[in-house]
């Protein structure tokens, strides 16, 4: 057991997705989606902690993490997937549109209301992973559900 309910180093509100990031092979982590706190917080396979992001800032709301290769993949609850480098610093914010955003968070409706979803606009990614291919498969935390496959090219 280790972290702890808060928002200091090490702490967590609403610790959501964990992965074990072994992108460097001898030194592997534990990524955990700090949700609530609005980070990626870092720490050792024993519990100690690393480092996190600065809240807000880097990621908005973590559901989960996964890793391929050297990039980690972070569905954000709050309208947008990223996709980090080896060194954690941001590839890119897929879908991240700040107007679509709003609309998304006022009052959660659009979840609920399938004729609002736009393509290539997402709603509440709630979890992604990569196939064998590199693709990566978007699931959403929707009224129906929302399956989105977003195809790797080049």
């Amino acid at each position: 057991m280790f972290g702890g309910s808060g928002n200091g180093e090490g702490q967590l509100q609403t610790p959501h997705g964990q992965w074990v990031d072994d992108r460097v092979k001898d030194k592997p982590v534990l990524v955990v989606c700090d949700r609530a706190n609005a980070r990626l917080s870092r720490f050792r396979l024993d519990g100690t902690p690393i480092d996190s992001t600065t809240p807000g800032q880097v990621v908005l709301f973590p559901a989960h993490a996964k890793t391929r290769g050297d990039v980690l993949l972070v569905p954000d609850l709050h309208a947008r997937v990223s996709l980090f480098d080896k060194e954690n610093k941001p590839i890119v914010h897929l879908g991240d549109d700040a107007e679509w955003r709003k609309k998304v968070l006022d009052g959660f409706k659009v979840r609920a209301q399938p004729k609002e979803w736009l393509p290539g606009k997402f709603v509440h990614p709630h979890d992604a992973a990569f196939d064998k291919d590199g693709n990566i498969f978007v699931v959403e935390w929707v009224s129906t559900g929302r399956i989105t496959l977003l195809k790797k090219v080049g």
